[in-house]
């Protein structure tokens, strides 16, 4: 079975240990006002993890801001150990 979590912060921290898959979404942009962000620690250590860039189409919507962006799908090199 397949659950998808969408943030905020406090959530993603409470499923982190029920994860062996992320989809994140890098955006590459300033935003000052900003005052939540995805916590990068709940991953733990780097070798759990394979990470690989996802070729994503953007898909042009009129009056949507551009920023450029990138995504990387996260896969837990053990899943049988985190469900």
């Amino acid at each position: 079975r397949k659950a998808y979590v969408i943030g905020g912060a406090q959530t993603y921290a409470q499923f982190a240990p029920l994860v062996d898959r992320y989809l994140i979404t890098f955006v590459d942009a300033r935003f000052p006002a900003a005052d939540a962000f995805f916590d990068q620690s709940l991953l733990g250590p780097d070798s759990d993890w394979d990470e690989e860039e996802l070729d994503v189409e953007r898909i042009e919507t009129e009056g949507a801001d551009e920023f450029p962006f990138r995504v990387i799908e996260l896969r837990h090199r053990s899943p049988e150990k985190i469900r």
